[in-house]
């Protein structure tokens, strides 16, 4: 990042960080070290000390010597922090999450990769008073294009972002949109506003080449108006219930560690999909050491995928993995594009199923019948899926995100036509409408003869 326009001078715009933990250490790689005055860390043993060469300080010593910097809060935990420029009365900082994921890890060099190449950056007004904006503000203004500055939350004060920024920066109802703008969306949701263009810039896999996956496209309604199931890892799935699946030809997909089973049922699943990388990681020998014809998996864990090098079954997708609460997460209709996550792998297959063209969608073996938590337990379907012997950590469980991925699935499929019925024996999944398994095979649901 070059200089920019900072209260009238061609200089560095200068940011401290709060926290120098792997999320702190990304996001000031990613900004540039030239440009990090300090670090805030209520660590002591780190006070006083250095990383890349940038001191590593405490809160005071921050409103001392930098307060006219920008301030980032990095960690995602970060309630207590937030308490505490409350009590020093600092409203004037940004958080890491609301960045988008692509920045949070570091698929990104740099921000000169958000520039949309076909734009007329002499339209442009940014909407938007995160991090991402101030760094996308900077960027155009480096290259002489004097652009507007929306400031949209309550925490970041339009005066004080003049006060560093040469001009241009209003609160976003006093500022009339005129009809040629073209309004630059940096955060995830914007209010409803007329008489203007508006560009989604947030949502950078959506016009960034390097996240697009064209490969996929071979699966744009494969299965168009048929019906689907999708194989959850609860203790409540059997052998019976899938050997019956397997018998009567139905299409299926499963997922994660669904192939310890296989020693035990004639069923293999046509499509297979795990997109967390930790998944990856503990379940990567297996699944490349499997006979499954069609493997999806996220493009989240780099190593899996350069292990997997030249083998044809996998098809790896765009994952965007970001926090959305209390917001339901999107759902895409395009998965060469993106898929997103919603801390569910189900949530995943759901979309990849869309995209196939299926029209009606059960699952099985989804029991949902966990709690929120880091040491929660989740029962599968057999004791040794537990990852404790692979030395892998599993990731919390998100039951409150998890739920609201489910509704954006039925949101998604209400508008779009698509039945999604829960087929699994008992468990705690309400969302979609219940189906009794057995009947399927019959006149039931959804069976045509």
């Amino acid at each position: 990042m070059v200089g920019t326009y900072v209260n009238g001078e061609d200089k560095l715009m200068k940011f401290v960080i709060w926290g120098v933990g792997s999320r702190g250490k990304r996001i000031a790689k990613f900004i540039g070290y030239d440009h990090i005055n300090a670090f805030i860390d209520s660590n002591p043993s780190l006070l006083g000390t250095e990383y890349e060469g940038i001191p590593i300080i405490d809160i005071e010593k921050y409103l001392e010597l930098y307060k006219d910097c920008f301030l980032v809060v990095s960690p995602f935990e970060n309630k207590e922090i937030i308490d505490v420029l409350i009590e020093k009365q600092i409203y004037t900082y940004f958080l890491l999450d609301d960045c988008p994921p692509e920045i949070l890890r570091e698929e990104l060099s740099g921000i000169d990769e958000m520039i949309m190449p076909d734009m007329d950056p002499g339209r442009a007004v940014i909407y938007g008073s995160s991090l991402y904006s101030i760094l996308l503000w900077e960027r155009y203004h480096s290259q002489g294009f004097d652009i507007p500055l929306l400031v949209h939350n309550d925490n970041v004060d339009s005066k004080w972002l003049s006060g560093i920024l040469s001009s241009n920066v209003y609160y976003a109802e006093d500022y009339r949109i005129k009809s040629e703008d073209l309004l630059m969306q940096t955060i995830r949701c914007i209010p409803e506003i007329g008489g203007a263009e508006r560009g989604d810039f947030y949502h950078v896999a959506n016009y960034l080449e390097k996240f697009r996956h064209p490969e996929l496209e071979k699966f744009k309604n494969i299965h168009k108006g048929q019906r689907c199931f999708i194989i959850g890892n609860g203790s409540s799935l059997t052998c019976g219930d899938l050997n019956k699946l397997a018998t009567q030809n139905e299409i299926c997909m499963g997922m994660n560690g669904i192939p310890l089973i296989f020693n035990d049922t004639i069923w293999r699943p046509n499509y297979y999909v795990c997109e967390d990388p930790k998944g990856m990681e503990e379940f990567g020998d297996m699944i490349l050491g499997c006979t499954m014809s069609t493997i999806f998996v996220s493009d989240l864990n780099k190593r899996f995928l350069e292990k997997a090098e030249g083998n044809e079954n996998i098809n790896s997708f765009h994952m965007i993995r970001g926090d959305y609460m209390p917001n339901i997460p999107f759902f895409s209709g395009d998965i060469v594009k993106s898929i997103y996550n919603g801390f569910t792998v189900m949530y995943v297959c759901m979309q990849i199923a869309v995209y196939m063209g299926f029209q009606e969608i059960y699952l099985l073996g989804a029991d949902f019948d966990y709690s929120d938590g880091d040491t929660v337990e989740v029962k599968h379907f057999s004791d040794s899926y537990h990852r404790a012997s692979s030395g892998v950590k599993p990731n919390a469980c998100r039951k409150t995100e998890n739920l609201l991925a489910y509704q954006a699935a039925r949101e998604y499929a209400d508008r779009h036509g698509i039945k999604i019925y829960n087929a699994t024996r008992g468990g705690k999944l309400e969302v979609f409408e219940r189906v009794d398994f057995d009947s399927l095979f019959s006149m039931g649901v959804g069976q045509e003869k």
